[in-house]
């Protein structure tokens, strides 16, 4: 009988520790989380089950996404969570969940890492039972970022005959059809994630940018990045981009309005603050440009 008791209660700290640990490394914000390969597993935290069954857990790891586990997180805690994927990894080596975890870390922590955390995307790919719609997007990410754009399409057309809704996948392949100065795709592209999300001010700005640069229709420019401010006035970078349309235009007044409204918000936001003091100068309103010039290199160095 005290055998039995030691037994449970070695088992009760064991379960304990194995509790705290999770508790140290589970992100902060996702204590809920859909799963798609444990459907009558809704929640993470409330079933002791998972947490003690390593092979159950590491299903449940294919659908966390490194972006949410080390969002806001310091060094430290990185480091505790790329040591648990590794030992994940490491103890069950058949499941693609962790593999591409632990690419999406290493790219994280270090962009210098990229062909390393493509090449585990591969494997993951390879692991995967079906075609891994994540592997696929990640690796056309990191291309993109990387100005790869031709290998970013590839990977990331791949993706969306996954998921042809996916609307980060539409809007990243619009982005590498827009870096490749494809003009007509990134625009049908774009106006695809407006569809799956109605109001979407980042598309409608892109759209606004390629007619301004590439086809060079300030017309219609002002007409989309105006459209994006109507659906989010909190990026300066949008009333900076329509001064800059409405400068190019001709259309100074509405250029120099544009640009004051977005510096009573951002009043040392630079690049507008330029912006302005050239309109004026195109204006030849030497007293105000002067204004401006100034106020623009008391900024400091750029």
């Amino acid at each position: 009988m005290r055998g039995y008791l030691a037994h449970l209660w070695c088992l009760f700290i064991c379960f304990a520790i194995s509790m705290s640990a999770w508790a140290q490394l589970r992100p902060d914000s996702a204590m809920a989380v859909e799963l798609t390969r444990l459907n009558d597993v809704k929640d993470l935290a409330g079933d002791s089950m998972l947490l003690r069954d390593p092979v159950r857990l590491k299903v449940a790891l294919t659908n966390l996404h490194a972006d949410m586990e080390i969002k806001g997180s310091d060094s430290m805690r990185r480091i505790q969570i790329m040591k648990y994927v590794l030992a994940q990894e490491e103890l069950h080596q058949e499941y693609a969940g962790p593999v591409l975890v632990k690419g999406n870390i290493l790219y994280e922590l270090d962009k210098r890492n990229a062909d390393s955390a493509i090449a585990l995307y591969r494997l993951a790919q390879q692991k995967h039972v079906t075609p891994y719609f994540d592997a696929y997007y990640n690796m056309g990410c990191i291309e993109l970022e990387r100005k790869h754009y031709e290998v970013a399409k590839r990977y990331l057309l791949t993706a969306l005959a996954i998921q042809p809704r996916s609307m980060r996948a539409n809007f990243n392949l619009a982005a590498a059809y827009m870096g490749m100065e494809e003009s007509d795709m990134a625009i049908k592209y774009f106006r695809i994630v407006d569809e799956i999300e109605e109001g979407n001010a980042a598309s409608q700005y892109k759209i606004g940018l390629i007619y301004g640069k590439q086809l060079h229709d300030l017309d219609s420019a002002v007409y989309y990045i105006s459209r994006a401010i109507s659906l989010d006035s909190t990026k300066a970078h949008f009333y900076e981009d329509l001064c800059v349309a409405y400068g190019m235009g001709g259309h100074y007044p509405q250029a120099i309005e544009v640009g004051l409204q977005c510096l009573r918000r951002w009043p040392y936001y630079g690049p507008v603050i330029k912006a302005v003091a050239l309109t004026y100068e195109r204006m030849d309103d030497t007293k105000n440009a002067e204004i401006f010039n100034k106020r623009y290199e008391a900024l400091g160095p750029k």
